[in-house]
């Protein structure tokens, strides 16, 4: 079929028209995706944005927590140098502390090469760790002899136990005497325990003092007296013989008449205190020497390196409490440890030469006493409080009885609370764990206050209380051993009570358990 111009013409337009919708249609579709990957372009943009700024913000937190740790090993730098600096001073006082030791070793040895008697030191299993030069005589020492058995050397002394007694010696701690001779010379050996400084056996110390002279003498005196009895028991007249308590002890055999005897009780009353007194002078003056070397040897100690000992302890005290209480927080456990230690030791030390020195003041009667009205029952609270750690350590329980109405004098508040803590001190070291310790106060007479310490402790010997306010005397040696000490306490506690013009006494309690310490004191009268 032919289709003229005027049928075909008007389907073009339409064809036309059908073709763009489908353009327009395509092309705003495109247009759409386009749109969502735009937004979805756009939000992932987005996110990457806000996880950079995250990042970013961590990155900022690491920056200042690398800068708040570099400042911190910065401080840490320059406080582990603080206490290297502490610790080289430390170190620098212990090394002069050495020194000083090198010095009395040094005294010590030249000591032992002046003596006259003859030492030896031998160590837990006997063998030779010093000797005195005098005690080659008796031994053959030579140097190469250090380190050796005792038994394994030939000695001149007449002695086949001295090994036996040595060993029962560290087995019971307690001193051997005996007799020996070597040749025609007569030794006592004296056999002791050698304790450290820590209060180890380690060893046992030898000495062999000459006392050929006086068995001499001794013997002189037997011989003596049997041709003294020969001779009386040939005479007709009657004799006796008394003691110098005037106890019979022999006797002739004529019967005396009563003047006879009269007359010779006299005179044998008389030759017997002749005897005594001329015994005790030859004792006195043999030992006069070595007794004054020993009391100016003492005296000299006392004075001099007391000071000495104390001047370099102050700046090791005053290091040592630094590091430890300087708010330091670099030290490790065992560091702190030892150094606490160090610090409990070198306060110890400090204290035992504190009280040389106040006995070197004592002794040369330079004890200075500030005097000021003070009360004596706020003395003994605060010297209470003081005491209190140590109380409670072993658990004792105390009471305190201000019962006196006058109660204030003139007097050194310090020394009064030395004199209190020591009494208190010693109650304590003497009283078992859960024992009771009393503190009262009375007005026994106008014008004084008493004040009586006392516990259930050990008690005191009998021997003991005679010379308990001896300087350096303690009761025993075992005590001496248990609780350490110089036993100076108590002769330092009379000195500071008869300076307030005071008296100090020490008794046993009445129940037999335990001991009482009374002070007496003059006090200010009321108002």
């Amino acid at each position: 079929m032919v289709l003229t111009h005027s049928a075909t013409q008007p389907c073009i337009p339409a064809i036309h028209a059908g073709g763009d919708d489908w353009i327009t249609r395509h092309l705003e579709e495109e247009l759409e995706q386009t749109r969502r990957r735009l937004r979805d372009t756009e939000e992932q943009h987005r996110a990457s944005i806000e996880e950079m700024k995250a990042g970013n913000e961590e990155l900022q937190a690491m920056n200042e927590e690398l800068r708040s740790a570099g400042e911190e090993l910065v401080t840490s730098r320059e406080e582990l140098q603080s206490v290297n600096e502490e610790l080289q001073t430390v170190n620098q006082e212990l090394k002069s502390r050495v020194e000083e030791l090198s010095h009395t070793n040094s005294d010590l040895q030249n000591l032992m090469a002046a003596t006259d008697i003859a030492t030896v030191f031998l160590d837990r299993d006997l063998r030779i760790k010093r000797y005195t030069p005098s005690a080659v005589a008796l031994f053959n020492f030579i140097p190469g002899d250090l380190g050796r058995p005792l038994l394994d050397l030939t000695h001149r002394l007449d002695y086949p136990d001295i090994d036996t007694d040595a060993r029962r010696v560290l087995e019971t701690l307690a001193p051997a005497e005996r007799e020996a001779c070597a040749g025609e010379r007569w030794y006592l050996a004296r056999m002791q325990p050698y304790r450290t400084v820590e209060d180890r056996i380690a060893g046992v110390v030898l000495t062999f003092v000459e006392i050929t002279e006086r068995r001499a003498a001794a013997e002189r005196l037997r011989e003596g007296e049997q041709r003294f009895r020969s001779l009386v028991e040939s005479r007709a007249q009657a004799v006796r013989e008394m003691d110098p308590d005037a106890l019979h002890l022999w006797r002739n055999h004529r019967r005396l008449t009563e003047r006879e005897s009269r007359h010779l009780d006299l005179l044998a009353r008389q030759a017997a205190d002749l005897i005594e007194q001329r015994l005790a002078f030859t004792e006195i003056q043999a030992a006069y020497p070595e007794t004054e070397s020993a009391d100016r040897a003492k005296d000299h100690f006392l004075a001099v390196p007391s000071h000495e000992l104390r001047t370099p302890l102050t700046p090791v005290l005053m290091a040592l409490d630094n590091i430890l209480h300087g708010g330091s927080a670099t030290l490790t456990p065992f560091l702190r440890d030892a150094l606490e230690m160090a610090l409990r030791n070198v306060e110890l030390e400090a204290r035992l030469i504190d009280d040389l020195m106040d006995m070197t003041r004592i002794k040369q009667g330079k004890l200075e006493i500030a005097r000021s009205r003070v009360d004596i029952h706020e003395i003994l609270r605060r010297t209470l409080e003081i005491c209190q750690p140590d109380l409670m350590a072993k658990k004792h329980r105390t009471e305190l009885d201000n019962g006196a109405a006058l109660h204030w004098l003139e007097g050194d508040a310090t020394r009064l609370q030395q004199l209190f803590w020591n009494l208190i001190q010693n109650a304590c070291k003497f009283t078992l764990p859960h024992g009771d310790i009393l503190i009262v106060t009375r007005n026994p007479a106008p014008g004084v206050i008493k004040i009586t310490v006392s516990d259930t402790g050990t008690g005191i010997k009998p021997k003991a209380l005679e010379c308990i306010f001896e300087p350096f005397i303690q009761a025993d040696s075992q005590v001496a051993r248990q609780f350490g000490g110089l036993g100076l306490g108590l002769a330092i506690c009379k000195a500071i009570a008869e300076a307030h013009g005071g008296v100090l006494s020490a008794a046993n309690a009445e129940t037999g358990k335990g001991a009482v310490f009374t002070v007496i004191l003059p006090v200010l009268p009321a108002g």
